[in-house]
């Protein structure tokens, strides 16, 4: 009897033993492909701090302990360090203009920004005026819209994320008109968009008719952009999750790229290079670039952030 406790004790320990090393060695990676960098400092040093502390050579032994708690230690100094550089870098260009909320953007052509909240119960709608450069904010009648946008004939569009209604914003008030389905702006800006080399998730159309699509891949997005024989060129992202895809209609060669956790991205050469413009390790979820006036707004969860470029 005392054998077979003993048994199942030693059972339970290696397999909280695993559990430990399998948390200490997979965690960080996975915060990392996450591009949540605050996650990848927690869990390096907590990876560091299992390697030193759990498999210390007085308490653990068996063969090739020592080596893998010394690469416990190296990874988790090697993560932390990593996500702290992210996290701890000098501060953004970026200067925060409006709110504390992640917002939907969107960039009307006489400068204005529009926008709405993020959220379940009384969302904001915010606008911004440049010619004032006030911000304003007053309640949005609809519920979790992650997108507004100017659809074809330009009229302001706010779908709802989780329902059939679209909200049309008309002489100053918001409109409700249900939908046959579920509507979304990728739907609009790929309308038409055909012979894709893989499925898009963002689209846009260049003053030449050119298109440019993107989608998310594991550790380096995907960008395809048609060329003068009606094609794509096959190109790679600087980073695995695009939120926002904006053109300049004024230069065909000029872009602008948001990411989830890995900062807004900007190419003058039709995607053979990339340069950061800053907000990495920030959740950006939206951007609206005013060309003519060389301003870029960026939604983040915590707030809208402006840079002049």
């Amino acid at each position: 009897m005392v054998n077979f406790i003993e048994r199942v004790s030693h059972g339970l320990y290696l397999f909280k033993l695993a559990c430990w090393t399998l948390f200490a060695l997979a965690g960080p990676s996975l915060f990392l492909l996450m591009h949540n960098f605050l996650g990848v400092f927690i869990l390096g040093l907590i990876s560091g701090a299992i390697g030193y502390f759990v498999f210390r050579p007085s308490a653990i032994q068996f063969r090739g302990s020592t080596e893998l708690r010394k690469f416990m230690i190296a990874q988790g100094i090697i993560f932390a360090l990593y996500g702290g550089y992210v996290l701890f870098s000098p501060p953004s260009p970026w200067i925060h203009a409006y709110g504390g909320r992640r917002t939907s953007l969107a960039l009307a052509p006489d400068g204005s920004i529009y926008g709405v909240e993020f959220s379940e119960r009384n969302p904001g709608f915010i606008r911004f005026a440049p010619q004032a450069q006030k911000w304003s904010r007053e309640i949005f009648p609809g519920r979790f819209v992650t997108d507004i946008f100017f659809n074809e004939q330009g009229k302001l569009v706010a779908p709802e994320d989780r329902s059939r209604r679209v909200w049309y914003y008309e002489t100053g008030k918001w409109v409700m008109r249900p939908a046959t389905a579920r509507l979304r702006r990728r739907e609009v800006d790929c309308k038409g968009i055909v012979q894709a080399p893989f499925v898009p998730e963002y689209c846009a159309t260049s003053r030449e008719g050119k298109n440019w699509i993107a989608a998310s891949q594991i550790f380096w997005g995907k960008l395809a952009i048609q060329n003068a024989t009606g094609g794509y060129d096959l190109l790679s992202l600087p980073a695995p999750r695009p939120e926002s895809l904006y053109l300049n209609l004024g230069d065909p060669n000029e872009a602008w790229v948001a990411f989830w956790g890995s900062g807004i991205y900007r190419t003058l050469d039709r995607g053979l290079t990339w340069t950061l413009m800053g907000l990495k390790g920030s959740e950006v979820t939206s951007i609206a670039v005013d060309f003519q006036r060389k301003i870029a707004y960026a939604s983040t969860g915590s707030g809208i952030f402006q840079l002049s470029f």
